[in-house]
């Protein structure tokens, strides 16, 4: 999102020709199995039966209109929120030049706004999770000692193994940490007690909020055993089209690959036994493959059919803003 692309590290030509190489040798190919709309009705029907808001959407930060809707008519927010993402939407460090927040950071104003709200699991796709390049990326961040603001994407002050997502992938192991957020500012950024780091990213007379950061994949999601949640399905989880997106990762897939990718969202919520109490699609037309529009937008609204709940929202206050990319 914002500046992704500018704060990546150096990385010789060598070095870059190598990783190319391996992330393709290793690059993850979804199965193509045929899903049926039978199966996605049955399912749908299934897990959004104590669903009380399920909205489709087009920009991402339109969520938090979602959010808005939800709590004034009386519908609680979930203390945990399920983001199936290619991006973090979070931004750390202070970063705020814009009055209202972006695609890029809705999930700062939304963990701000909510009190109750203190767990995140951010859902990357299992093509982002098992590319090396961008496992490599995730770890390298970490010596970044933070001058200016970044996107969240698995860098941590804590000291790893610049390897460490390459020999732990996502898939297999869930990465958590913990942040302290300023509720006013929605500035965030990691803790770890007694981190030489915590005296210049933490002021003393601001009162901050907890809250853990469990990114993951599908498969590595826990077992949720009932608990109610937020669900948000961000379109460029199904299919990327690499625009703003760190060394311009990208993974295009058919329509049948979409469809099955959109299932096994729904798939991964009752076998992890999560109890969506809210659920947001955004089609996130700037990331989605143009060429997926229209396909895409139909299988969110399939969504909408196959629970037997009204999309009501129609009126949007946030947008996706190009200035913001200028």
């Amino acid at each position: 999102m914002i500046i992704q692309n500018k704060i990546i590290p150096t990385i010789s030509i060598f070095i870059t020709s190598i990783l190319i190489g391996l992330a393709l040798y290793f690059s993850y190919t979804e199965k193509s199995e045929q899903i049926t709309n039978n199966q996605i009705e049955t399912l749908l029907q299934e897990i959004t039966k104590d669903t009380q808001l399920i909205d489709a959407n087009s920009d991402h930060n339109q969520a938090l209109d979602v959010m808005e809707y939800a709590k004034e008519n009386s519908i609680k927010i979930p203390k945990t929120i399920v983001n199936f993402d290619t991006h973090s939407d979070i931004y750390l460090n202070d970063y705020q030049t814009f009055p209202d927040s972006g695609v890029e950071d809705w999930l700062n104003e939304y963990i701000a706004q909510n009190p109750e709200v203190d767990t995140l699991y951010w859902v990357v796709p299992d093509e982002e999770a098992n590319n090396i390049l961008m496992q490599i990326l995730m770890a390298v961040k970490i010596f970044d000692i933070p001058k200016e603001f970044s996107p969240l994407m698995g860098n941590s002050i804590a000291k790893m193994n610049p390897f460490h997502f390459v020999f732990n992938p996502l898939n297999k192991k869930s990465f958590t940490q913990n942040f302290l957020i300023d509720p006013q500012t929605k500035t965030m950024n990691e803790y770890i007690k007694g981190h030489k780091l915590n005296e210049k990213l933490f002021k003393n007379n601001i009162k901050y909020k907890n809250v853990r950061i469990i990114t993951c994949t599908k498969d590595t999601l826990p077992n949720f055993k009932g608990e109610q949640v937020f669900l948000s399905l961000d379109s460029d989880y199904m299919s990327n089209s690499g625009f703003d997106t760190a060394l311009n990762f990208k993974f295009i897939k058919s329509n049948q690959e979409i469809f099955n990718t959109f299932y096994s969202v729904f798939k991964t919520t009752k076998d992890k036994k999560m109890k969506p109490v809210i659920i947001s699609m955004s089609l996130s037309p700037q990331y989605l493959p143009k060429s997926k529009h229209s396909y895409v937008e139909k299988i969110l609204q399939l969504a909408i059919k196959y629970s037997k709940k009204q999309d009501i929202i129609k009126n949007y206050k946030h947008h996706y803003d190009p200035k913001r990319y200028e």
